[in-house]
């Protein structure tokens, strides 16, 4: 599948470096959900940016991807790696640039 030239893999594929599967994050059961049924694949070699509005979700799910934030549901992958299990194989092959220091 391609959209404007970039090539999609689908999540389950061993050929992408960050899968993400039907991932939530929900901070209070009384709360509305951070990021809800998000399920995509980047494909390796690739450069991908992040962006939306405030509150939409960017970092609660780049947390995830760096086994700082547990997902309430679905997972994420980092080079076949859940960051749950193993955050620094899953650190080791993500390059993050913050806009402000953390």
């Amino acid at each position: 599948m391609s959209d404007r030239g970039t090539t999609i893999i689908e999540p389950g594929s061993s050929d992408a470096p960050l899968q993400v599967e039907s991932f939530g994050r929900r901070y209070r059961r009384s709360r509305p959900w951070a990021v809800r049924s998000l399920t995509f694949a980047i494909p390796e070699s690739t450069i991908t940016a992040l962006v939306g509005p405030n509150g939409a979700g960017k970092s609660t799910l780049i947390r995830a991807c760096l086994g700082f934030e547990r997902p309430t549901e679905g997972r994420i992958l980092v080079h076949g790696v859940d960051p749950q299990l193993d955050p620094a194989g899953a650190i080791a092959s993500i390059g993050y640039v913050a806009q402000a220091p953390g």
